[in-house]
């Protein structure tokens, strides 16, 4: 079973650890740079540094209002989560379980197919039947296009059945467009390379991510942190369902770690399409 290594980004240090990162890490702005401060609350990240710790087992991430008030985009499926450390068994992996706190009917729309068959295969036809498509394409099966031998995926098909004599040049131009491979991947791109949370032994870990049936617990397993300052090897993003195209995209992502003493920490943290200004405003980036 092979399983893709997610990048994490969510951590909690002790008020010491904090100053550690203040004062050692290049991502934090340095003071007096006009970047806006705020006294946030322990174990509350609201994307308010790019970098962030707490060692008290467990960290609420959420979008901050500021920001949901001037996106108008996207209609959010998701705008905080709590994760907490998971123990599992081993010196080499670590997990945080990732606890997302959903608008109502948001898991629906995140395991549905990111799109209907008939919706694949009346675009796979379009593209078939464009032009566009057979500029690259062998001479005498542009001239079988041409006079509507294979006109249409139906006819193309029926030529291919019938053992045509450029039948296997045909299928490969049905394969380039995508006729015949609907794929039913759900429409949240975090889902398509997980696993069913059976399939993790937490006394045999294998890195990946997992998830429950109903979403609402998200496992990230990775790489332990050997310390609040490495880099992340997991990542979690909010959803977004995008207004106009109806397609799964995120607003914030943050990158995290965490230590097998259950140190979690926001290694980097990012916000697609907007910025906070030096007057603490998001605008458009």
């Amino acid at each position: 079973m092979t399983k893709k290594t997610i990048k994490t980004t969510t951590a909690l240090l002790a008020a010491g650890a904090m100053l550690l990162l203040a004062g050692c890490s290049s991502d934090a702005p340095p003071a007096g740079d006009g970047a806006p401060t705020e006294s946030a609350e322990q174990g509350v990240f609201e994307f308010q540094t790019p970098r962030y710790g707490s060692d008290s087992g467990e960290v609420l991430i959420r979008l901050p209002e500021g920001l949901l008030d001037v996106v108008t985009d996207r209609e959010m499926l998701s705008t905080e989560a709590v994760l907490t450390p998971r123990e599992l068994g081993g010196a080499k992996y670590c997990a945080i379980d990732v606890e997302p706190r959903y608008l109502d009917g948001s898991q629906d729309v995140l395991k549905a197919p990111s799109e209907s068959a008939g919706d694949h295969a009346a675009e796979a036809s379009e593209r078939y039947e464009s032009l566009e498509t057979w500029e690259p394409v062998e001479p005498e099966v542009v001239a079988l296009f041409m006079d509507g031998t294979i006109g249409t995926v139906e006819k193309a098909q029926q030529y291919i059945a019938g053992g045509g004599q450029y039948a296997d040049w045909v299928q490969g131009v049905l394969d380039e467009v995508g006729v015949g491979y609907y794929s039913d991947a759900p429409a949240w791109g975090l889902l398509r390379d997980a696993e069913t949370i059976s399939e993790l032994d937490d006394a045999d870990p294998v890195a990946g991510t997992y998830y429950s049936d109903d979403l609402s617990v998200i496992t990230l397993v990775a790489n332990c942190a050997a310390s609040p300052a490495d880099d992340g090897d997991m990542e979690f993003s909010f959803p977004a369902k995008v207004k106009e195209d109806g397609q799964i995209a995120w607003l914030g992502t943050v990158e995290l770690s965490v230590m097998k003493s259950g140190t979690i920490t926001v290694t980097e943290a990012r916000v697609a399409g907007f910025v906070r200004d030096t007057d603490g405003n998001w605008i458009a980036d």
